[in-house]
């Protein structure tokens, strides 16, 4: 009897969950006016039987009044149902209401969406120098930075190397060379085209020592860690995902690195502040990976 009244109430495009089906409990006699009908419809989950939605009827007058009703609320979960060009609705939450009915409710759920990445991979070279002393030596770098599409705010870690610098000391001279990696954040403004970065990075590596024209001479290789503001501008090449840069920006030494020779009273140090300029190519791309986020 359902299934005749439900037929001509359901849409073309009307159809339940994937797998769903439906159960209609009864009619049994109310008990509360010893004459009237009471009918159960349920939508049942496929998987474990669970129920997804449940309505109660009651003071139904006879058997066909029952089968109108429960064909109706059938007709009306299954249109809830349809297939559209929206995400279907998840499971509804069934409770029960005041007046012992069956309640339904639904939420939308949680979606996958792809967050894009921008990476960068970077390589340079350039000239570090003081105005204390020490003269200039070369440098070469290198760097990854990533960041999210459209972001400001990017991670970056590198590595560099310093060529080998010398300082007087007494009848001789101090050598030193710098090998440091420096994890920093970057923050970036422009367009993707024409930009100007700031970076301000922790760096920390090894100084390497020796001596020059003592009668004897060592090796000696120290911890030295310090901070780097730098600043770069840069241009994107139009036809590949290049972009060419140059910039500047300084080295702080967080502590004094002293030297001495040994069995003479004498001793210096390294410059605690270094300066450098360069420039270098980087090269873009883009890279998405699966994220939660709340459905809108």
């Amino acid at each position: 009897m359902v299934a005749e009244v439900l037929r001509p109430l359901l849409p073309s495009d009307a159809e339940l969950p994937a797998g769903a089906w439906l159960e209609v409990n009864g009619p049994t006699v109310g008990s509360a006016s010893g004459s009237s009908i009471e009918v159960e419809v349920r939508m049942v989950r496929p998987a474990d039987h669970g129920v997804l939605a449940r309505r109660g009827l009651t003071g139904l007058a006879n058997c066909d009044d029952a089968a109108r009703a429960a064909a109706v609320i059938a007709a009306t979960w299954a249109t809830r149902y349809r297939l559209s060009p929206s995400p279907p609705l998840s499971a509804p939450e069934v409770w029960t209401g005041p007046a012992g009915e069956g309640l339904v409710s639904s939420r939308e759920p949680t979606k996958t969406r792809p967050t894009t990445l921008v990476w960068s991979v970077d390589a340079g070279v350039g000239v570090v120098g003081t105005s204390g002393g020490g003269g200039s030596a070369s440098f070469a770098t290198a760097g990854v930075s990533a960041r999210r599409l459209s972001a400001r705010w990017a991670y970056r870690v590198s590595l560099s190397g310093y060529a080998e610098r010398t300082i007087p000391l007494g009848p001789g001279q101090v050598a030193w060379r710098r090998l440091t990696a420096a994890p920093g954040v970057v923050r970036a403004w422009g367009s993707p085209s024409v930009f100007l970065e700031t970076e301000l990075d922790l760096v920390c590596g090894g100084v390497f020592l020796s001596g020059r024209g003592f009668t004897q001479t060592s090796h000696s290789v120290a911890l030295d860690v310090g901070g780097a503001p730098q600043i770069r501008v840069g241009a994107r090449f139009a036809a590949v995902p290049m972009v060419v840069w140059i910039g500047g920006g300084a080295l702080l030494w967080a502590r004094q690195q002293q030297v001495r020779v040994e069995g003479v009273s004498m001793q210096g140090s390294l410059p605690r502040i270094d300066l450098t300029v360069g420039g270098g190519l980087a090269w873009q791309f883009t890279k998405s990976r699966p994220s939660r986020a709340p459905a809108e």
